[in-house]
């Protein structure tokens, strides 16, 4: 006879098996960036490029951004860490 699991080690499973999580999505949201636009950096006042953004817990704006001539990782910053206006950096 076959007992009873407690718990289920999500890990463990196929994806397949796995219920998927809703996240919720509101279409209307307007982010203050857009992907591929020019920002720069409000501490450094350097140029960066946006290449992802989120919106995470508390309704604040994350964005995934690669500093131009870089070879490094996208940095994530909030949306008051960057500007459009090169003129309110630094």
């Amino acid at each position: 006879m076959l007992a009873a699991m407690n718990k289920i080690d999500r890990n463990s499973l196929p994806r397949s098996l796995i219920g998927r999580r809703r996240r919720f999505f509101n279409p209307a949201y307007e982010f203050d960036f857009e992907i591929g636009q020019t920002v720069f950096l409000v501490c450094t006042g350097e140029e960066a490029i946006i290449s992802g953004r989120m919106q995470v817990v508390g309704c604040e704006d994350e964005y995934a951004i690669q500093i131009v001539g870089a070879r490094c990782k996208p940095l994530r910053v909030f949306a008051q860490e960057i500007s459009d206006d090169p003129s309110r950096c630094l």
